[in-house]
C-alpha cells in the first residue's frame, strides 16, 4: 500500500479558499488533484461542511417551477397543433398532400377530399398530441394520489389471502383470558 501524501499548510489554505468561494468538493478534487479525503478533513478541521442544503433546495425548488412552466407551454403546443389538425381536416374542399407520380416521384397536389390514409395519419397525431397533453397535466394536479394509490394497491395485494380471522380489525376489546381457579 501506498505512504499517505502529506499536505502542506499552504494545500490546506488553497482548499479552504475554494470552500469559502463555494467550490464543491469534486470541483476543488479536479482543480488540484488533492483526494477527496484530505479536502473533506481539511473542511471539517476548519469546522465547516460541505452541506448546502438550502441552497440545494432553493435550485430545486425554482428548477421544479421552470419545468411545471415548460410543461404549460408544451401543453399549450400539443393543443394548437391538434387543433390545427383538426381545421385542416375540416376543410375537405382543399386538402394538400402529396401523391406519387411518375416514377415514384411525389408531387405535392390539392385535392377536393382527404384520402382515408391521411384522414387516419391525420388523426391518430390529434389523438397522440391529446393523450400526451393529458399526460403532462397530470403531472402537476396529481398530488399524490397516484402513489397513495399505488400503496393502497400494494396493501391490498399483501392481504389478500390472508384469513378474516388473522385480521384485527379493532372494535370490542379482547376478552381476557380465564385463570385456573386455584391460582
Amino acid at each position: 500500500m501506498a505512504p499517505r501524501r502529506t499536505y502542506t499548510d499552504t494545500e490546506r489554505t488553497h482548499v479552504l479558499d475554494l470552500h469559502a468561494k463555494g467550490v464543491t468538493r469534486n470541483a476543488i478534487m479536479r482543480e488540484t488533484g488533492y483526494s477527496a479525503r484530505f479536502i473533506s478533513d481539511t473542511v471539517a478541521d476548519a469546522g465547516l461542511t460541505f452541506a448546502r442544503g438550502a441552497e440545494v433546495a432553493a435550485a430545486t425548488q425554482a428548477k421544479q417551477i421552470d419545468n411545471k412552466a415548460r410543461r404549460a407551454t408544451i401543453i399549450g403546443r400539443l393543443y394548437a397543433q391538434a387543433e390545427a389538425v383538426l381545421d385542416r381536416l375540416e376543410q375537405p374542399t382543399r386538402y394538400k398532400t402529396m401523391v406519387k407520380g411518375e416514377k415514384g416521384v411525389d408531387i405535392e397536389t390539392v385535392l377536393d377530399f382527404i384520402p382515408p390514409g391521411d384522414r387516419r395519419n391525420e388523426l391518430t397525431s390529434v389523438g397522440i398530441s391529446l393523450d400526451k397533453a393529458v399526460a403532462l397535466e397530470k403531472i402537476d394536479t396529481d398530488n399524490g394520489a397516484g402513489q397513495a394509490l399505488s400503496m393502497l394497491d400494494r396493501l391490498a395485494e399483501q392481504l389478500q389471502g390472508v384469513p378474516l380471522a388473522d385480521l384485527d380489525l379493532g372494535g370490542s376489546e379482547p376478552e381476557a383470558a380465564a385463570l385456573p381457579e386455584d391460582q
